[in-house]
């Protein structure tokens, strides 16, 4: 697969799991928020809480579920991307990160919505 060819499968989910989202009540407030070295696919904001979210998009599970794929050092900078958009940001007082793992080629794509799937490193 060519970079381009896996940049366009990832903007492909993170369209999906935007969608997605904005079905189930959400307010998307950004995609791909960069902070220093970090970038969160969605921010959005569901029931007055602040939600991080991490789209994984696998055309098959053959090496394992989306969600997993998902390191420490991912959630490291995720949490410091979340602690930057909150500096910039102060009025919610509860954050969440949600993963949103979509597997399966495009047509018959499987979604699984993950919510509050962990807790930033350090609490």
């Amino acid at each position: 697969m060519t970079k381009n060819q896996h940049i366009q499968d990832g903007d492909w989910g993170e369209q999906v799991a935007t969608e997605y989202l904005e079905n189930m009540g959400y307010a998307v407030l950004y995609r791909n928020w960069r902070y220093k070295k970090a970038e969160v696919d969605i921010i959005c904001v569901n029931q007055e809480k602040l939600v991080f979210v991490e789209v994984k998009y696998r055309k098959t599970d053959y090496f394992g579920e989306p969600e997993n794929a998902i390191s420490d050092e991912k959630i490291r900078k995720l949490q410091e991307a979340a602690e930057g958009f909150m500096d910039q940001y102060p009025k919610f007082d509860e954050i969440l990160f949600d993963i949103i793992s979509i597997v399966g080629p495009r047509k018959d794509a499987k979604l699984t919505h993950f919510k509050d799937a962990f807790f930033p490193f350090g609490e």
